[in-house]
Parts: structure tokens; C-alpha cells; sequence
């Protein structure tokens, strides 16, 4: 049987950040393997005024020195507070990803960013052991009513 969470790798790449006004960039993702990457972006309050951008970024040295800008920018206002952003890297054409939080003018609250990578060449995934702790896949029986 096949479930979603065996044809996922997931990968926490930024933990919670404080507010602030500054350029929070992720753990960097290595695309060998999987044609697809989503990134799940956790923001939390933003003040009054705040810009926000959510952006990918992607290169072919490992610590990304060359990274350039994907097309794939999402702008918040200030009142897009508690909500995910969710952006999704098909068939990158560089190797290496993160993703980039750039919060200006005024305090923004970086909840955590998570990625999943999937249509993997190789199944089942096995997910980031130093970023997630379990996962469980359970079946429900059938039950007679």
C-alpha cells in the first residue's frame, strides 16, 4: 500500500525566528533524487507596516555562493498574520535550494519553514532524521456499523 507519507522526504530547514526586520534564509536542500519541492513557510504576527516577501533561491555550489533568485515570489501584507505560504520548485535546474524570508520595515515572526520533497526516483522516502523525530502511517480498519 502506498501512502503519502512514504513518497514524501520531509525536512524542517528553518526553525522558529524571533520578530525582527532582517533576511532569514533556510538550511539549504539538495534536489538529487526528487523532481518536486515544496516548501511550507509558518509566519506568525507581522506589525503594522511590515513587507514581507517569500522567495526560492537556487545554485550549484553546496553552500549556494551562486545563488540566484527563482521567479517564484510571494509578497504578504500586514495583515496576512498566522498563515502558511506554500511554494512549489518544479524541476529546478540547479541543484541546490533554499528558500528566503525577507521581512523589512517593520517585526515580522518567523514560525518555521518545512520542506517536502516528492516524485522521488527511489521509494519509499526516508525523511531528515535530525529534523523530524517520527512518522507513523496507521490504517483504519473497517468497522461494522
Amino acid at each position: 500500500m502506498q501512502t503519502l507519507s512514504t513518497q514524501i522526504k520531509t525536512t524542517r530547514v528553518s526553525n522558529a525566528v524571533a520578530a525582527g526586520a532582517t533576511t532569514v534564509d533556510s538550511n539549504i536542500i539538495n534536489t538529487v533524487g526528487f523532481s518536486n519541492h515544496r516548501f511550507v513557510f509558518s509566519i506568525g504576527a507581522i506589525t503594522a507596516g511590515a513587507v514581507l516577501r517569500l522567495r526560492l533561491q537556487q545554485g550549484n555550489a553546496a553552500n549556494l555562493s551562486d545563488a540566484e533568485d527563482l521567479d517564484l515570489d510571494v509578497d504578504w501584507t500586514d495583515t496576512d498574520d498566522n498563515r502558511l505560504g506554500l511554494i512549489e520548485c518544479v524541476l529546478p535546474s540547479k541543484r541546490y535550494l533554499r528558500a528566503r524570508v525577507e521581512r523589512a520595515t517593520q517585526n515580522t515572526v518567523l514560525d518555521g519553514i518545512v520542506c517536502e520533497q516528492y516524485n522521488a526516483r527511489n521509494l519509499p522516502t526516508t525523511d531528515d532524521a535530525t529534523t523530524v523525530k517520527h512518522r507513523t502511517v496507521s490504517v483504519t480498519p473497517n468497522v461494522d456499523n
